[in-house]
């Protein structure tokens, strides 16, 4: 495929003056501090809190209360813990990024300056933590929704791979390395929204209309209307929209490309597994969370190899660090 002449003006952004950075933590790094013995991780804790702004995601809460739920009750202790330490972070609960584009995208509204989460899904979330073994009926409904949901948008996703590759082949989706793969999925997302009306609602009502549209309901021509006049140089004015669409192609394409290492060893730039495409749906939250804050903090390789890709082509202004699992005791040496 070409690269289109309109993907070399993809705007970059530029990199903000922080006092201490919004950094978006996933369930893996929470989860090996609080395994470590409670005052070496209540110390992991306070250095993370004294060097960053950690930020609590819907699916930071979501996996950990699965979890909880799924656990025997003698192996509950560890999420008791995680709970714990996702309350003392009630102030930086975030929204789902999925909202934060209804605001962005569909409400034309700033979203910069407010992340947080809506009242009433943060009360909902918040007495769910505080009391996991007593759901409200709400959260009850909530969270067995979800695991459909996910089982849908891979099936969808899969479906998608499975056309590229007999469309394109294997070696069209081999890439010398990972910047090229980046380039790709740019080019990718012009095509989507440049090449036909047909095509970019296509695209669109896949990657956000089902879940907006289930949301809110009542904004359905605003949400089609903005559909039908989005393009890829207008998304600029849309950044959190434009980087969440990127990172759907991404995570779309990741499992099914490989591109050659820095040991010039061919590798996948996703783990093409049912089961790991299944967690690439938490994942692609955790990506996209971030692409709102100034850091992502992952012990998960593949998510740590994602979001990077938005800083090294200078389109996020933050930065990925991964903290092996083995690691997470020595925090404050990868905060420096």
């Amino acid at each position: 495929m070409e690269k289109p002449e309109v993907c070399v003006s993809f705007e970059k952004t530029k990199p903000a003056q922080v006092v201490k950075p919004l950094a978006v933590i996933d369930k893996c790094l929470l989860q090996g501090i609080c395994e470590l013995p409670p005052e070496q991780a209540d110390e992991c804790l306070k250095i993370l809190q004294s060097k960053i702004e950690p930020i609590v995601t819907p699916i930071l809460i979501e996996e950990t209360i699965v979890s909880y739920l799924e656990a025997q009750p003698d192996a509950r202790l560890v999420y008791h813990r995680m709970l714990d330490a996702i309350q003392s972070l009630g102030p930086c609960w975030m929204e789902e990024p999925i909202e934060l584009i209804f605001r962005e995208l569909i409400l034309q509204q700033r979203i910069s300056s407010d992340l947080l989460i809506n009242s009433r899904m943060y009360q909902m979330l918040f007495d769910t933590v505080k009391n996991p073994g007593k759901l409200s009926r709400e959260a009850a409904a909530w969270l067995p929704d979800r695991r459909p949901e996910k089982e849908e948008r891979l099936e969808a996703r899969r479906e998608y791979q499975t056309l590229r590759k007999d469309t394109y082949g294997k070696d069209a989706l081999h890439f010398p390395n990972l910047l090229a793969f980046m380039e790709r999925g740019i080019q990718q997302l012009c095509v989507e929204l440049d090449s036909s009306v047909e095509l970019k609602m296509h695209r669109l009502n896949r990657y956000l209309g089902r879940n907006l549209k289930m949301r809110h309901a009542a904004h359905v021509k605003l949400i089609e209307q903005a559909f039908s006049e989005a393009t890829f140089d207008s998304l600029d004015k849309t950044p959190f929209t434009r980087n969440y669409l990127l990172a759907e192609i991404l995570y779309d394409l990741g499992t099914i490309s490989t591109y050659t290492n820095e040991w010039g060893h061919v590798t996948n730039v996703l783990t093409p597994n049912r089961g790991k495409q299944i967690n690439d749906e938490d994942d692609q939250q955790y990506v996209a969370g971030a692409l709102a804050c100034h850091q992502l903090l992952t012990c998960d390789a593949g998510m740590n190899r994602i979001a990077a890709l938005f800083s090294e082509r200078e389109i996020w202004p933050g930065k990925s660090l991964h903290i092996p699992r083995d690691k997470v005791q020595m925090v404050d040496e990868f905060l420096k």
